[in-house]
């Protein structure tokens, strides 16, 4: 069964603000009438443009929508495994950490690192000192760690976008044990 959902935008981004607008007043009349309904956003593209995920009641089928910001043309597509969650962001939700939640979430990533569940590689470029990054394969995901710096504010605990699928897996970084 075909979703709705595939023929409210065929384009996977927006073109123009009028083209979003009526995207948008198609999706709230089909929320309106109960054909779809907006679900928790299980494992975000990223975490810097919001998105929410909509359901089709009819055919179960999930999809997501990132509203642009042009230049960005935001994006509109079907959600692949939406039982799917961010391994990482099960081991620490905040993206701003101060001191204590830092090392908590350190101590975290070297028992699953220690485990194998992980990889952890560090920055070769120029960076904040002490920054690393962590794969998970299964999840394909790959985040940023960076320190907080005494007198300028929390750390940061951030997606990045690596990947052994399209090669960027590590990447400009140093893989260490």
């Amino acid at each position: 069964m075909a979703s709705i959902l595939k023929r409210l935008h065929r384009a996977t981004e927006f073109e123009s603000a009028d083209e979003v607008q009526e995207f948008e007043q198609k999706l709230e009349a089909l929320i309106a009438r109960g054909a779809v309904e907006k679900i928790p956003v299980g494992k975000p593209l990223d975490e810097v443009n919001p998105e929410i995920w909509i359901r089709d009641r009819k055919s179960g089928e999930v999809w997501r929508y990132q509203a642009p910001e042009f230049p960005l043309k935001g994006h509109f597509g079907k959600v692949e495994d939406p039982e799917a969650r961010s391994y990482f962001r099960g081991l620490e939700p905040a993206i701003q950490l101060p001191p204590e939640p830092y090392r908590a979430l350190v101590a975290k990533l070297e028992a699953a690192r220690n485990k194998g569940e992980i990889e952890r590689a560090f920055e070769t470029g120029p960076s904040v000192p002490g920054t690393s990054y962590f794969y998970h394969e299964a999840s394909d995901e790959a985040f940023q760690l960076v320190p907080p710096r005494p007198g300028e504010g929390p750390g940061l605990w951030m997606k990045v976008f690596r990947s052994k699928k399209n090669g960027t897996w590590p990447g400009e970084t140093a893989r260490l044990g």
